[in-house]
């Protein structure tokens, strides 16, 4: 291919890419094509796959990256913006100086998040997962966030205690390990989830729960408190919007139901549409 002609691609690309930008009033142009040519390869960054919509700072060194495992399209990750408890002038920040977070396609980040990735550790994010405001993620050996989860407002994940501590009889233990959120789960505002937790899919945390062992729990659980109990078992949060506008103009519709009984549940109330 001509040098020429390739430029002209370039370029059109570039500008098909600025048109996407300049539809969606809310994205911080100079932001956005400031990260994506700073930390994304070339070939990745003319594409734009990074949205920012408001403050970020984002350090790394030649040891930390951030890696797309996702077919690379304008727009398939967004990065700030308001979500309901903390002003788009809050930052969101990414300290990756020696650590690997890898994001996937519909992945929403909301301002204030703080991610912190050091001593070789990842973080591990899937597909179609909603991350919102003031969420703290650090990691020194591994957190992985399966697809379609949900973490709400200033949930906090640590996979280290960041210290070491000795008993009087010298006994010192490791102060890291891996976390493992199933996919589909729904922590709700404020959850903290220590070192080592692994929890099932479909596991719906209530607010302000502190998890510091991994629960004796199956799929489809609603755990809550201080330790943390079972609530609720075989539950799923329904995920579909159209389905969700279906109930509420149904309890709208009769208010003297207090519950609505599906003859068959259909499988698509747990996909996002």
């Amino acid at each position: 291919m001509q040098p020429i002609l390739q430029t002209k691609i370039f370029v059109a690309k570039c500008i098909n890419a600025l048109r996407g930008l300049f539809r969606n009033g809310r994205v911080s142009f100079i932001r956005t094509i400031w990260l994506n040519f700073r930390i994304l390869p070339f070939r990745q960054a003319i594409h734009l796959p990074i949205y920012i919509r408001g403050k970020v700072i984002f350090r790394t060194t030649n040891r930390g990256k951030l890696i797309i495992d996702a077919p690379i399209k304008r727009g398939i990750i967004n990065i700030g913006g308001y979500g309901g408890s903390a002003p788009t002038s809050i930052y969101t920040e990414f300290d990756l100086t020696d650590g690997t977070l890898t994001l996937r396609q519909n992945t929403l980040i909301r301002s204030g998040c703080k991610f912190l990735v050091f001593n070789g550790g990842s973080v591990d994010i899937g597909a179609d997962c909603k991350i919102l405001n003031n969420v703290c993620i650090s990691a020194e050996t591994s957190v992985v966030i399966e697809h379609d989860c949900r973490l709400t407002h200033e949930v906090q994940i640590f996979d280290t205690s960041f210290h070491f501590m000795v008993s009087d009889d010298g006994i010192v233990r490791r102060n890291c390990s891996p976390i493992r959120i199933g996919h589909h789960s729904w922590l709700a505002n404020r959850v903290t989830i220590s070192k080592g937790v692994t929890l099932p899919p479909f596991t719906i945390v209530g607010q302000n729960t502190l998890i510091t062992k991994t629960p004796n729990i199956e799929e489809g659980c609603i755990i809550a408190g201080n330790p943390p109990h079972i609530i609720h078992k075989g539950i799923r949060r329904i995920y579909s919007f159209r389905e969700e506008c279906f109930l509420k103009n149904y309890f709208a519709q009769h208010p003297e139901e207090m519950i609505y009984k599906y003859s068959t549940i259909p499988p698509h109330i747990y996909d996002y549409d």
